[in-house]
């Protein structure tokens, strides 16, 4: 109940609640995982509220504290990955995370490490595309990494490589918004990754 309270609080505005609500929520949920036995399910419940709670401290610009939190998530979906390391969702709930920390680690100037987990999140989601290529949100969110990648690459002035990452990443966006032309979403991020094309190509000269 916390946990979507903290979600609902997020999306209209409301941080500070949010922020509360979801520590609550971290504190019941790691009671429970305390316990012997503790479900998968439970401990995947950790997980999302930790991404959740760093979610709101990247809005706030709080980007050591979302790092510490997207970092607490990542690590408990790691795990769960561990131990299913051929299901789907596992899979797809540490790219979201790792993704995640990725962005704060941008945020903090820490592009060799981001560049480092965005680079294993491209392999997740490479494999994902590979194994449903009908999907067109996996194909989206690939187009996404390869764009926060792109960034990182050209802030390390690897200019070449952030060149290929972005035009990877207006290609697959191409690709998938021809599959489903309604997914508003990327309108936006297909600005982005031009504007993005249009900085490299200027600091390339």
């Amino acid at each position: 109940v916390y946990g979507r309270r903290g979600v609902a609080l997020t999306w209209a505005g409301r941080r500070p609640e949010a922020k509360t609500a979801l520590q609550e929520s971290i504190r019941l949920t790691q009671q429970l995982n305390d316990h012997p036995g503790a479900s998968r399910l439970m401990r995947r419940f950790l997980a999302v509220d930790y991404g959740n709670l760093g979610d709101v401290y990247h809005y706030d610009g709080d980007f050591v504290r979302a790092l510490e939190s997207h970092q607490r998530a990542s690590d408990i979906a790691r795990g769960l990955q561990k131990e299913a390391p051929t299901e789907t969702s596992a899979k797809r709930d540490v790219l979201m995370l790792i993704a995640r920390v990725g962005s704060d680690l941008i945020e903090l100037q820490r592009h060799a490490d981001a560049i480092r987990l965005t680079e294993e999140a491209i392999a997740i989601e490479e494999d994902l595309v590979k194994a449903d290529p009908l999907n067109v949100q996996f194909q989206f969110d690939l187009a996404d990494i390869y764009g926060n990648l792109a960034i990182s690459q050209r802030e390390t002035r690897q200019l070449d490589a952030a060149l290929r990452s972005i035009e990877h990443s207006i290609e697959l966006s191409e690709c998938a918004s021809a599959k489903n032309p309604g997914y508003v979403a990327h309108r936006f991020n297909f600005a982005g990754a031009l504007q993005q094309l249009g900085l490299v190509q200027r600091d390339r000269g």
